[in-house]
């Protein structure tokens, strides 16, 4: 999670609020995997937060095979976070963040 706060940027870091600058001070302590993984999820959701108020594109499979898409078009009203998935919320659907593919 990404929180700024004025001229500050905090970052969720191993389960605590960290402010960016003293992230090395905390990732010393993890592991590079987790380093890892929670950069790529704060990205992400940076990403997905960035995405509100945004006309977008997705792609969203309609059955099991992964055979058969909908195309879901419209603008991001929200975002919401179910643990480790990013769902954006285009009109009445919620969709997956990594199905969007198209930003305008």
């Amino acid at each position: 999670m990404v929180r700024i706060d004025g001229d500050k940027i905090y970052l969720k870091v191993a389960g605590k609020e960290v402010l960016f600058e003293n992230v090395k001070e905390v990732t010393n302590a993890i592991s590079p995997y987790q380093q890892m993984q929670t950069i790529n999820q704060n990205f992400k959701m940076s990403s997905a937060f960035n995405l509100i108020g945004k006309d977008v594109k997705a792609k969203v499979a309609t059955d099991d095979t992964g055979n058969n898409f909908e195309e879901i078009v419209g603008n991001v009203a929200g975002v919401r976070i179910d643990k480790s998935s990013i769902y954006a919320q285009i009109g009445d659907k919620e969709v997956l963040v990594d199905a969007i593919y198209q930003v305008n």
